[in-house]
């Protein structure tokens, strides 16, 4: 951490691992390696701009492959949008419910799909229909 943290300083840097591990294998023309290259006065930058409340997000690509379209946050973007997550979690996870299952630790229970299918499993007997969501399908659409 820098010197004189706030919890801002802790996102970002928090934010700024779980990207460089995320897009570690991305084409070398991809904006991450810019924002690596440049991260310190980037960073400030970009924290400057929340600071400030003037952060606009840039628009997301949209990657015409072979198995569809695939749509993609600029590297600063996904950042600050990891950023906003981790907030949010660690304001929200106290009060977030059990059977919330794309979420690490929430309420100490282990999570994923496999947890979500037992818990399905198991109800099946007194209820008539299963109800999945996707919020990434809604919102790319």
């Amino acid at each position: 951490m820098h010197q004189g943290s706030t919890p801002l300083d802790t996102y970002i840097d928090q934010a700024y691992q779980w990207l460089c591990l995320r897009r570690k294998d991305y084409h070398f023309n991809n904006d991450v390696w810019h924002l690596r290259f440049h991260w310190q006065r980037m960073r400030a930058d970009i924290l400057k701009g929340l600071r400030e409340e003037s952060w606009d997000f840039d628009y997301v690509h949209r990657i015409q492959t072979t198995d569809g379209n695939t749509h993609l946050w600029h590297a600063q973007d996904a950042l600050v949008l990891k950023m906003i997550a981790l907030y949010m979690q660690e304001v929200l996870g106290p009060v977030l419910s059990g059977r919330i299952y794309h979420l690490a630790g929430t309420q100490g229970e282990k999570k994923g799909i496999h947890a979500a299918v037992r818990q399905v499993s198991a109800a099946l007997p007194e209820h008539q229909f299963v109800f999945r969501t996707d919020v990434k399908g809604y919102y790319a659409s």
